[in-house]
């Protein structure tokens, strides 16, 4: 997903619903184009609300294509006989479009809230052995340089191995407070995430499910690859196909052509090791 621009669920069978479909009857396919453009542009208002001005109208019929009165009618239309959209003397919105986007920045919050707090964590962790290291160093400097470099060594050994238990619990604990079972899976086989992984890896798991973003990890990580952005291009592949289930991924990769191997970062590996990747991620 690009980071210019901003992503929010449709789902793939949205044509079929009701109040679509009575849209559709009036206005056709035309008019499935213009309302996923409002759809599109409240996406990007704050609050997802479109402001009622002067020129609202115009605006919104040069995005259309259409003439002003055309806009002006089809919105009236979506509020006002078919239900797609609500307004007050202010605003102009989508209850549906509000409803995701609060789920999904619920989601994406949670997620980048974990990774800054468990990079916070580490790096609060490396600052007391530095600290704890400067004093060790003062005392010993009344010692013999000798016994003062034996023992550095001694101290410097110990702390290594304490600051390494401590950095595994502090990530194990940061881990577990994650909500999300995409994003610890993603933590344990693929290494530290930022907020733009989790971002992304939250956005995937609305738009598919936590099931089918933990199925594409796995996939690529049977590939013999820990790309993120080979995560990404799974998803996309399988969304547009209209993958709704694990079943139909799996029988999605088997239909897929060995000689034309997706983009990302790909080690080649061995039949034999290819075949212990199937039997352990199902791929």
């Amino acid at each position: 997903m690009s980071k210019d621009a901003y992503y929010f669920s449709h789902d793939s069978n949205a044509r079929y619903d009701p109040k679509i479909l009575a849209m559709r009857a009036v206005y056709g396919m035309e008019g499935y184009g213009r309302y996923w453009c409002l759809i599109e542009i409240l996406r990007d208002e704050d609050g997802y609300k479109l402001e009622k001005t002067k020129h609202l109208f115009d605006a919104l019929a040069m995005q259309m294509q259409c003439e002003r009165n055309a806009a002006h009618e089809f919105v009236d239309a979506c509020i006002n006989e078919f239900g797609l959209l609500r307004e007050d003397d202010e605003y102009i919105w989508s209850d549906s479009l509000i409803n995701r986007m609060e789920n999904k920045d619920k989601k994406s919050e949670k997620a980048r809230k974990a990774a800054q707090k468990r990079w916070q964590k580490s790096s609060n962790d490396a600052g007391s052995m530095h600290s704890e290291c400067e004093r060790n160093a003062d005392a010993m400097q009344t010692h013999s340089k000798r016994n003062a470099l034996k023992e550095r060594k001694v101290k410097e050994s110990k702390e290594k191995e304490k600051h390494a238990t401590r950095a595994g619990a502090c990530e194990a604990a940061a881990s577990s407070e994650l909500e999300s079972e995409s994003v610890k899976f993603f933590v344990q086989n693929f290494g530290s995430m930022n907020p733009n992984d989790a971002d992304l890896i939250a956005d995937w798991e609305i738009a598919l499910s936590t099931e089918l973003v933990i199925a594409a990890m796995k996939l690529v990580i049977s590939k013999g690859s820990r790309s993120i952005k080979f995560i990404d291009k799974v998803c996309r592949d399988w969304q547009k196909a209209g993958v709704t289930s694990l079943e139909e991924a799996q029988e999605l990769e088997r239909r897929h052509s060995p000689h034309q191997p997706r983009d990302g970062n790909i080690v080649p590996i061995g039949k034999k090791k290819q075949e212990e990747y199937k039997q352990k991620y199902g791929f």
